[in-house]
Formats: C-alpha cells, structure tokens, sequence
C-alpha cells in the first residue's frame, strides 16, 4: 500500500487507485497499463483525469 497526495505519482506507481473521502471510499480505479508506466500515455493521462475529476467533482 502507498499513500500519496499527488494524483500523478499514484497514477504511475499504483495498480490500483482508491480515493477515501471522510472515511468512505468515493473511487476505486484499477491501472491496467503494464510497467514501466508513461505518464504521457493517454491512458495514463485519462486516468489522471478520472481522479483528478472525482476530486474537485467536474
């Protein structure tokens, strides 16, 4: 488990991502792109978006 606070380092490191808003978890994201990870592959980058998106609630 890895806990970080930058969408972008989570994106890449992480096979799955879980948001946890006030103890609930709000998102839940599996990272299907192999490793090494690019963080300009669009998957990537639509991913980040995902997150990016749940947290300011686009």
């Amino acid at each position: 488990m890895l806990v970080a606070h930058d969408v972008r380092e989570a994106v890449k490191l992480a096979d799955r991502i879980i948001l946890i808003e006030d103890g609930e978890i709000t998102l839940d994201l599996e990272n299907k792109v192999s490793s090494p990870r690019d963080v300009t592959d669009e998957r990537m980058v639509e991913l980040e978006k995902q997150v990016v998106s749940r947290i300011f609630e686009e």
